[in-house]
């Protein structure tokens, strides 16, 4: 937050369970957003602050399993991209 003089990060990639993920959480800016792409919060059935929404900030969750086994023709479409 320093570093951006309180207002905040726009968009992060987030993986790190517990402390880190609640400290990443507090660094959305409004209207930005937290990508979480970790498991452990969500197996854990861990807990998010619900305040950080009032500032119209998003949260979700990419499943890169769930979306191999679902839709495997992406994952092959971006490897062959490259």
């Amino acid at each position: 937050m320093r570093e951006t003089n309180n207002k905040g990060i726009d968009l992060a990639l987030n993986s790190p369970s517990s402390d880190l993920f609640h400290a990443t959480w507090k660094c959305i800016a409004s209207f930005g957003r937290m990508v979480e792409t970790g498991k452990r919060d969500l197996i854990g059935f861990g807990k998010l602050d619900m305040s950080p929404f009032l500032n119209n900030r998003r949260y979700c969750c990419v499943d890169m399993d769930q979306i191999c086994l679902w839709n495997p023709t992406i994952v092959k479409e971006q490897v062959s991209n490259d």
